[in-house]
């Protein structure tokens, strides 16, 4: 078996070898009873009558974003905390696993920010962040384009090319090559955030709905 050292561990992964020890608070959320009692009510609620589909498509697809984010959520903590404790300088795969799972989780918490937030505006409402502002969402969102859609490669940023991977684990957070940083608590506070805007969403849709607005 293949034991890496750890300045191997750093060629392969952006700072690897120090990520030893996470603080990755648990999520006590019922994801099932969420996805449950969230759709039966869209469905059979106030938008099952005619004319209604597309909102109920855009309240559906948040609650599905939702009980993704709790999912991914999970499982990236699971295989983090099973990477520090386990053969870390032979088995990498779980970091790797993790740092997927992140990914994905961060990906659904931000399709939902976006969305309403492009929702909000339309109805002549405030946006969710202002670029520039450091706010948890603006973090969010660098670290979602960073990860989803540029590599970093493609960046200006002059210490992308000696990095290996352009977002990582640290020991408190994810952190991406444009220097956004997003504390694991601060992901907690957005998934549970995500969740209780499920009214706001709501709410929102029905709005568009009455004043002929694109969602």
């Amino acid at each position: 078996m293949v034991k890496f050292s750890r300045s191997a561990l750093d060629k392969i992964a952006t700072q690897l070898s120090q990520f030893d020890n996470p603080d990755i608070p648990e999520i006590s959320l019922d994801d099932g009873s969420i996805l449950y009692v969230n759709l039966l009510d869209n469905i059979m609620g106030p938008f099952c009558g005619p004319g209604n589909s597309k909102i109920r498509s855009i309240v559906t697809n948040d609650v599905r974003r939702i009980f993704s984010s709790i999912g991914f959520y999970r499982h990236a903590r699971e295989e983090a905390l099973g990477y520090a404790i386990g053969d870390r300088f032979s088995n990498i795969v779980p970091y790797f696993l993790s740092l997927t799972y992140f990914e994905s989780c961060m990906a659904s918490c931000w399709q939902i920010c976006d969305r309403l937030s492009r929702m909000s505006t339309a109805q002549g409402g405030p946006q969710l962040y202002k670029k520039g502002d450091g706010t948890v969402l603006e973090r969010l969102h660098d670290i979602y384009t960073y990860g989803s859609k540029h590599s970093y490669s493609n960046s200006n940023n002059k210490n992308c090319n000696e990095l290996p991977t352009d977002i990582w684990l640290r020991n408190d957070g994810i952190e991406c090559v444009s220097g956004a940083f997003l504390a694991y608590h601060e992901l907690v506070d957005i998934i549970l955030e995500n969740n209780d805007r499920y009214y706001e969403v709501q709410e929102i849709a029905r709005n568009t709905r009455m004043r002929g607005q694109k969602a």
